[in-house]
């Protein structure tokens, strides 16, 4: 992979590298290439194996097709939470400061649901997050900046003290 030089590059840019899927694309596609002139030279799909390090099944991909195959998307499963989400931002909706084990427990004693508490943690924590960022669209998605750092701030500060960040424990 090749760097741009640094004087074609404004001070302070960021070099576009291309994701591991287009390097392995662009990769694979080297390889088919090379396979068919080898091929083509008259070697082996035996010897077109051993040189190339690869399995029979890519020699005849390489071989049958012009491009290499597109890779294969894989199907997500639906959620087990799906089908219980509308009950779940109903009971948000109605309750904002409700627990996420109150949800899960509803869900699991009223509705049957299996679904597991950290699918419903993560559930219950996006959404209240989202609700967050509709309500006041200047904290952003995830409310507040500081509140990871607010939970780890001493309670116990002096407030006699001059220096009022400072805790006299």
């Amino acid at each position: 992979m090749t760097e741009p030089a640094a004087a074609d590059r404004p001070v302070g840019a960021r070099i576009e590298y291309p994701s591991p899927a287009r390097r392995n694309q662009a990769r694979k596609r080297a390889l088919f290439n090379t396979i068919q002139q080898d091929a083509a030279a008259g070697l082996s799909k035996r010897a077109l194996e051993r040189k190339h390090h690869v399995g029979r099944r890519t020699i005849v991909k390489a071989l049958t097709a012009k491009t290499p195959p597109e890779r294969k998307k894989p199907t997500r499963r639906v959620s087990v939470l799906h089908e219980f989400q509308h009950h779940v931002d109903a009971m948000i909706e109605k309750n904002p400061t409700i627990a996420v084990k109150d949800v899960w427990e509803h869900l699991v004693d009223d509705h049957d649901a299996t679904v597991s508490y950290g699918a419903t943690r993560a559930y219950v924590t996006r959404y209240k997050a989202e609700q967050a960022g509709r309500s006041n669209s200047i904290r952003g998605a995830r409310g507040s900046a500081s509140r990871r750092h607010r939970s780890a701030t001493c309670p116990m500060i002096n407030e006699t003290s001059p220096h009022p960040a400072v805790s006299h424990i």
